[in-house]
């Protein structure tokens, strides 16, 4: 029987909108250039998640990878995060399933700068009875070891529990622990995910 939902944040409830935020802050050959310095620098930013290297010797890998645009990369990066802003359906799914009595975790990669930038309008946060964000255990999805310290710290059996997620490695790293998974697309779909699972969002 499903007792608890763990929940991603980026692209599940929240927009991880970087392209959006650069095509904003710059012209379309600036933008791509940025961004293949940084979010699409896949390696560094896995690290910039995982949270044991500085904030400052990531930002001056990403600056290596495109010296070209080096000066305008700090502040591109910590805008990304200074901008993602709930779902509006976020809130309402997490308090409508605390007070169904399911119990309510976040499990998500986030670096501490860019989780400290963007806490503040996670209004969802309150409804949650705790979680782990990968900087404050310098792991990431989808190694298994998020998952256990997660299940260990809050006494979560994983088939009883259910995994959304927008990312398919993650969802898998998940199934093969036990989890029940959702691989989130929208809104609607994981709505009839949770039904099928035999949970209402009402």
């Amino acid at each position: 029987m499903i007792n608890t939902i763990v929940f991603d944040i980026g692209n599940v409830l929240a927009p991880f909108t970087w392209r959006e935020t650069y095509a904003d802050l710059f012209d379309e050959e600036t933008a791509a250039k940025v961004g293949e310095a940084t979010v699409l620098y896949s390696e560094m930013w896995a690290e910039l998640d995982k949270g044991s290297l500085p904030d400052e010797a990531i930002i001056e890998e990403f600056k290596k990878k495109n010296p070209e645009v080096a000066d305008k990369i700090e502040n591109a990066v910590w805008e990304i995060y200074r901008r993602m802003n709930p779902y509006s359906y976020a809130s309402d799914w997490l308090r409508t399933l605390r007070e169904q009595g399911y119990k309510i975790y976040i499990l998500s990669n986030y670096g501490r700068t860019g989780f400290n930038l963007s806490k503040p309008r996670f209004d969802f946060l309150k409804y949650a009875h705790g979680g782990v964000i990968s900087y404050q255990v310098e792991i990431n999805k989808p190694d298994p070891r998020i998952y256990m310290i997660l299940c260990q710290k809050y006494g979560i059996s994983p088939n009883e529990a259910i995994f959304i997620d927008d990312n398919a490695d993650n969802i898998e790293a998940a199934a093969n622990l036990g989890f029940n998974t959702i691989l989130h697309k929208d809104e609607e779909t994981s709505i009839k995910k949770f039904a099928e699972l035999g949970v209402e969002i009402k």
